[in-house]
């Protein structure tokens, strides 16, 4: 006779309700696992997700996720301030570039010229990191569905581990800014910081139901933002006292952390069930590639389109936020006239901003997304990314690009919420591919960023420099519009649900009972 296996106790009473059907225009969630200390807790399907022990952790991989984003955004603020400070020796200038403009040491003329060659270098080395980065994260993102979440995690650390080290190199060394150009690459074959981050999503689509999701990948969004924010606390000071060598070999060491955290079992639990010797004969990168062309091919309940409308909205969305293209121009915008930011103001303004939209997005996630859908929720936050844009565009003293800051402490808010609403249209063995494709967005949006905003901030700096705000703006309008015909499409599908777009676990995927 044929043991049932306890695990799966839920499953078929949530089926008897569910199982051919929608809730919300969203696939439904299977409710597995019953706590039972003589069951050794499995997933399911080798390519579904393990809700197993991390399932009821509050904390997996974020530590993770805090270490390297720290170790990424101590590097990026001190590779911005070594490229600054070169290409001023260039013009003649020594020490601060910003202070030598205010003390009148430096002409409006050259002040332009010099802050629009530093945004052409910010420029090259995006676009140097995104190219490979646009291809590489959808491939080992989809086949962390295949192998493991961790495995894939390890190929960014690993490689930000070899980029940190080449960078300590070139900075102490006295090597041509075109080294940066060529690291950068490295680091986008890699897959750097939108693998990672790609990676990390689908973790915690593994081990969380739609409900709390949203929550969930709310605050991976808000452990970017204040591991990106706590890197800028004294990285001026650093450069005053120090130099560049000890914040650099600081980054290295934060690098460390996270990988021998993530290899470590007790704090990050594979979500992905090793395959059975039946399934090792299969290739893995033919099912990696069909279970993506798999997610687009489905248009149940037109599921197609609206995934659709939910990644061209997160590239624009990336272009302007997530890439960091609004805190970038707004600290470079600082830098020149007539605010003349020194690096220590530059510090303290990235932490202040980066700090404001991390609370707002851990208070307002919470909060809203217990009165407003998700929709609704993103929404609001380009919303108020248009009026912190605004206080930028007008302000006279570097007060008001201070405030814009907790003005705009909402504006984080659109790309969680737009990730979480894709995820809840897939199946559970398509969340690897999905957010691959989103940090292929992602990549695609840096890659967009240098051309897009800082090529137009080269462009008008020297007539007229808070054009490229109004531009922002112009921008935001897309994914208001498309946003707004998402939820147009979702309302006129609401009543269309079709049926079998979720299957019943067989009894071959079904992990036998061990005692």
């Amino acid at each position: 006779m044929k043991t049932r296996n306890v695990d799966h106790v839920d499953d078929h009473e949530e089926d008897a309700t569910h199982i051919n059907g929608t809730k919300n225009g969203y696939v439904d969630d299977k409710q597995h696992l019953l706590e039972d200390n003589s069951v050794t807790l499995q997933p399911i399907n080798c390519r579904t997700r393990c809700l197993g022990p991390a399932r009821h952790r509050l904390i997996t991989i974020e530590p993770a996720m805090a270490f390297f984003i720290i170790a990424y955004g101590t590097m990026i603020n001190l590779r911005g301030q070594y490229i600054r400070q070169q290409v001023a020796k260039e013009y003649g200038i020594d020490g601060d570039p910003g202070q030598a403009s205010c003390n009148g040491t430096d002409l409006n003329n050259t002040n332009s010229k010099l802050m629009a060659e530093v945004s052409d270098w910010s420029m090259y080395c995006s676009v140097a990191e995104s190219i490979p980065a646009f291809f590489v994260v959808p491939i080992l993102g989809a086949w962390s569905d295949q192998i493991g979440r961790k495995m894939v995690m390890l190929i960014p650390l690993v490689g930000y581990l070899i980029v940190c080290l080449l960078l300590i190199l070139i900075v102490a060394l006295g090597l041509d800014l075109y080294m940066f150009v060529i690291v950068s690459l490295l680091q986008g074959l890699t897959g750097g910081v939108g693998l990672f981050f790609a990676v990390s999503l689908s973790y915690i689509a593994d081990i969380t139901t739609k409900e709390k999701r949203l929550f969930r990948i709310v605050i991976i969004d808000m452990i970017f933002l204040l591991g990106a924010g706590v890197s800028q606390v004294g990285i001026g000071y650093f450069l005053k006292y120090e130099g560049y060598i000890p914040p650099m070999l600081m980054a290295e060491c934060f690098v460390v952390l996270a990988f021998f955290y993530v290899i470590t079992p007790p704090f990050v639990a594979e979500t992905i069930q090793k395959r059975s010797t039946s399934e090792t004969s299969r290739n893995p990168k033919r099912e990696m590639l069909k279970n993506m062309v798999a997610m687009f091919k489905d248009n149940s309940n037109f599921r197609r389109p609206k995934l659709g409308i939910l990644f061209a909205a997160n590239l624009m969305i990336a272009i302007v936020i997530s890439g960091g293209g609004i805190i970038s121009l707004e600290a470079l915008y600082g830098m020149g006239e007539p605010f003349c930011w020194s690096a220590v103001t530059v510090g303290y303004f990235t932490a202040l901003d980066l700090g404001a939209n991390a609370i707002g997005a851990l208070f307002g996630g919470y909060l809203l997304g217990k009165c407003l859908q998700d929709i609704y929720i993103a929404l609001l936050s380009i919303l108020d990314t248009v009026l912190s844009l605004i206080f930028v565009a007008t302000a006279q003293s570097s007060i008001f690009i201070f405030i814009s800051s907790p003005v705009g402490m909402l504006r984080i808010l659109s790309s969680p919420v737009i990730k979480t609403v894709a995820s809840k249209l897939v199946t559970d063995k398509e969340q690897g591919a999905m957010f691959a494709c989103m940090g292929s967005i992602q990549a695609l949006g840096s890659l967009l960023t240098p051309i897009m905003l800082n090529g137009v901030y080269s462009a008008t700096v020297g007539f007229y420099s808070p054009f490229v705000f109004y531009y922002l703006i112009g921008l935001l309008i897309v994914p208001l519009f498309l946003l707004c015909l998402l939820q147009v499409v979702i309302q006129a599908t609401a009543s269309k649900e079709p049926t079998n777009l979720t299957t019943p676990v067989s009894d071959e995927e079904t992990v036998p009972n061990i005692n």
